[in-house]
């Protein structure tokens, strides 16, 4: 993903995927923040996730993140601290899952907005690749597995040399 975040310039991605039975699959380029959104989660308010499985199904859509309130029960706020800011998050409903894309960059990177807003079809593209390519790894994680208290052996469990993610550069999937 690495040169896909810098030619939009962003410097972070966290993948997120929620079924109806309420389990939920969370990759992030920040291991920081995924050690910290799994031992806080019960207190975070995530309420956003809640409007999103209004969306149309099928349709993406995109939602610019607001300025954090500083509650430490903010997600936002908790985002901020961990100085994963000035995001947009993409966002798919499916029949049964919700799938978000989340980008962020620096705090003192603003102008990042207006980079996700004239490239808005390309991260489209993005998602999409995102999805094939890591189907083979996602459909084969377990939701039950993946708890708080297991966060470090997640790299022991699933061996990157095994995954089937097609070798494409940053020119290939720019002009795909």
């Amino acid at each position: 993903c690495k040169p896909f975040l810098k030619y939009i310039g962003a410097t972070n991605l966290i993948y997120a995927n929620f079924n109806k039975f309420g389990e939920q699959l969370d990759v992030s380029s920040h291991e920081g923040w995924l050690k910290y959104y799994f031992e806080n989660r019960q207190q975070l308010d995530i309420s956003i996730v809640e409007h999103m499985w209004l969306a149309e199904e099928g349709k993406i859509n995109y939602w610019l993140w607001p300025k954090p309130t500083g509650s430490k029960e903010d997600v936002f706020s908790a985002l901020d601290s961990h100085n994963l800011c000035n995001g947009l998050s993409v966002f798919k409903k499916e029949k049964d899952t919700l799938s978000i894309w989340a980008f962020s960059t620096e705090q003192e990177n603003t102008g990042i907005i207006n980079e996700y807003i004239n490239n808005l079809d390309l991260i489209s593209d993005f998602t999409k690749f995102f999805s094939a390519a890591g189907k083979s790894i996602l459909d084969g994680c377990l939701y039950t597995k993946m708890v708080s208290s297991e966060i470090k052996r997640l790299k022991e469990l699933y061996d990157p040399s095994d995954w089937e993610i097609p070798n494409l550069s940053e020119h290939d999937f720019l002009n795909q």
